[in-house]
């Protein structure tokens, strides 16, 4: 049992040798002190505490306190040091000792699952990379989806980026894409898994200019509306929380080949906020589209479904799919 033992104030002024003792606000007994501490010269305003252990009715002292009430002007300085001293730590710190901090936790976003919620179609070859995941298709020799699930805090990291699209050696080398069967085409290297939004470590931004990766995409589409996009659902993991994020490319029955490669008729994208249990899909045409159309090709995700065939987020539980089919544009418009 805690029992405090404070000086004794009934008197006009603490008496010295003599101590009070209490269980709550109710008096036990008056008591010698046997490490009574002079406190003749101790004001009203302070207090003299030890606390004590009461067992088999001895006394065992634990702790001493000593409490005085200070005024505003003396704390003043000690917290205008405190203050002035934490800043400057802080900054000696982050900018001197310390300035990369921020990177040394991004090995954790390297054990995320991309495939968690599932993967929306058969494919012939599956990869898992640091920040994504794709189905590759042999006949398309593209992939027909990618998926990642990013962050306020997986983005941004400002690692040094990579701008070096190179052939994937994962992909067997009689459908395996190069980068020059791109050159002089009119068409861009367009990112499925975006370099910006997967930059949390050197490596994982590397992997994206895999060009496993990469679908052949108007110009205009990459550099406007399809850009926009990512930028847009960059900003939501600031306000929407972790996304899981699919895209990928889609064919129409004759597609037009350059240097082999079925040129994408429109591309997908869907994405699921897991804080919020809500979704939302786009379906672009390749082709000119400016930045300010982008939203004339909004759509919930389960229409992007229907237009696909496919099935995202498989693995979410059956209530969460339902709204699928739902779209609250008006809350994923507001950033």
């Amino acid at each position: 049992m805690i029992i405090e033992i404070s000086a004794c104030s009934h008197a006009s002024r603490p008496v010295a040798d003599r101590i009070c003792v209490r269980r709550g606000d109710r008096q036990i007994r008056d008591a010698k002190c046997p490490h009574c501490i002079p406190i003749r010269s101790v004001g009203m305003r302070s207090a003299f505490h030890l606390l004590i252990i009461e067992k088999n009715r001895r006394f065992y002292f634990m702790e001493l306190i000593w409490l005085r009430q200070m005024t505003e002007s003396e704390l003043f300085l000690p917290c205008l040091v405190s203050g002035i001293g934490g800043a400057m730590s802080h900054y000696v710190i982050s900018s001197h000792l310390w300035p990369n901090r921020h990177k040394t936790y991004t090995w954790w976003f390297a054990l995320r699952n991309h495939r968690k919620l599932g993967e929306p179609c058969e494919t012939d070859i599956v990869l898992d990379r640091s920040g994504y995941s794709l189905g590759f298709s042999t006949q398309r020799k593209c992939a027909l989806w990618v998926s990642y699930i990013i962050s306020k805090k997986s983005i941004g990291v400002d690692v040094e980026r990579g701008n070096i699209f190179y052939p994937d050696p994962d992909i067997p080398e009689k459908y395996r894409v190069r980068p020059d069967d791109f050159r002089n085409t009119g068409y861009d290297k367009g990112h499925l898994a975006p370099s910006a939004a997967i930059d949390y470590s050197v490596k994982s931004n590397n992997e994206t200019f895999a060009m496993s990766n990469i679908a052949l995409q108007h110009p205009k589409l990459n550099r406007q509306a399809w850009g926009s996009l990512e930028g847009v659902i960059r900003g939501w993991t600031h306000t929407k929380g972790k996304l899981a994020v699919v895209t990928g490319p889609l064919y129409g029955k004759r597609s037009t080949r350059v240097n082999d490669i079925p040129v994408p008729r429109t591309f997908y994208k869907v994405v699921y906020s897991f804080s919020h249990n809500s979704f939302i899909g786009f379906i672009i045409p390749n082709k000119d589209i400016k930045a300010g159309e982008l939203w004339n090709y909004v759509m919930s995700v389960g229409d992007v479904e229907r237009e696909t065939g496919y099935k995202f987020f498989k693995k979410l539980g059956k209530k969460k799919q339902q709204k699928k089919k739902k779209l609250d544009l008006s809350w994923w418009k507001d950033g």
